[in-house]
């Protein structure tokens, strides 16, 4: 199973669902226990820990989770196999590799702000843990068109609502956020990713 591929335009979200996320509840209990949400956009409560260093705090180095490298290696390869599956990593001789991991928990009432995660590549959210009731619903804003200034792009916002196991993987540019979810524990694990060329002596 490569999941399902919704576009629109330029636009475009791959959503699937895993077997097991256990190698990754793994790496949640082991993040560094530093909560950075004040500098993000985890509101209402929730609690933002890296995994990696943060891309916008380049002095903070966090404690490397136990199995770092077997998580990374595995999420870079489960990313980067559902792109080519629907067409979306165009790039021959390149592989993707992750820039920044964290993860984010909730409760009843926290939420996400509208963002981007533009500096990268690829972005994608999984779900290790969601509430009964109420998850939380997680909504892109999708675009006919991010670049011609000629016509005035057709918009639509696509509401998901997670379900534990669920990968969802999305340009980093695409604006999203999050609703206030309900009571009990919403646990996400998020990584960026970018491009690189596996071709020797290359400088593309």
């Amino acid at each position: 199973m490569n999941g399902e591929l919704i576009s629109c335009g330029n636009n475009w979200i791959i959503i699937d669902k895993l077997d097991d996320v256990s190698d990754l509840e793994e790496v949640v209990n082991d993040a560094d226990p530093r909560d950075y949400s004040d500098y993000t956009t985890a509101s209402g409560g929730a609690s933002q820990r890296y995994f990696t260093p943060a891309g916008w705090s380049p002095e903070y180095i966090p404690k490397l989770p136990k199995n770092w490298d077997t998580v990374k290696d595995t999420y870079e390869n489960v990313i980067q196999k559902r792109m080519i599956y629907h067409a979306v990593f165009p790039f021959e001789w390149h592989k993707l590799y992750m820039t920044s991991g964290w993860t984010v928990t909730g409760d009843k009432g926290s939420y996400h702000t509208p963002h981007e995660h533009g500096r990268d590549y690829v972005s994608s959210v999984i779900y290790t843990e969601v509430p009964e009731k109420d998850p939380g619903v997680i909504y892109f804003v999708l675009h006919s068109d991010n670049y011609s200034p000629l016509y005035h792009p057709q918009r639509r916002l696509l509401h998901i609502l997670p379900e534990k196991g669920m990968i969802i993987i999305f340009p980093s540019w695409l604006i999203h956020g999050t609703l206030p979810q309900g009571e009990g524990k919403r646990t996400t694990v998020n990584f960026d990713l970018d491009r690189k060329s596996t071709r020797l002596n290359s400088s593309h």
